[in-house]
């Protein structure tokens, strides 16, 4: 089984920034985004009733480049995020796999794995999102690291499938 693990940054972006704002991960040409809907509690200075509404990853073009494209599934989660919360974009690079190398089959099997694992509302059928290879995907460092609101561990098995030849 391949294996990734992923580091999240600590800070989300909100959505409507990302074309100014100055976060070096921006700049990266493989990695992986979520878009999250929340609301700023102002008081406390805290995120509250954060929800996972996309996953995506780029290969190849630099983040800012692929979150500012026209997607359906962008749109779809501004659509799904609650009356008074924000859409925020949450920035994640590949610490380590593996496999040593992180190709562009890799990296989509690691955004497959993703959304299945953490269903994000925007995906229209997460089932449907089948990595070519049986992969666990790490988020941080060791259990407990809070990268809310994805699971810390992602793990696809091809025995998750009942019956591969008709799904």
């Amino acid at each position: 089984m391949d294996r990734a693990k992923l580091s999240w940054s600590e800070y989300a972006i909100p959505l409507s920034d990302i074309e100014t704002s100055t976060h070096p991960l921006l700049k990266i040409k493989k990695g992986f985004y979520a878009l999250l809907s929340a609301t700023l509690d102002e008081e406390a200075d805290v995120w509250r009733d954060i929800a996972l509404l996309h996953i995506g990853h780029t290969s190849g073009q630099p983040l800012r480049s692929r979150i500012v494209q026209p997607q359906p599934a962008h749109e779809r989660a501004a659509e799904l995020a609650p009356a008074g919360s924000q859409v925020l974009v949450m920035l994640g690079e590949m610490e380590s796999s593996s496999l040593g190398r992180d190709t562009r089959d890799f990296m989509q099997d690691i955004e497959s794995c993703l959304i299945r694992s953490n269903n994000p509302a925007a995906h229209p059928d997460p089932e449907s999102a089948i990595p070519g290879r049986e992969i666990s995907v790490l988020n941080g460092e060791r259990q407990g690291t809070d990268y809310r609101p994805l699971k810390w561990r992602s793990l696809f098995k091809f025995a998750h499938i009942k019956n591969l030849a008709t799904a």
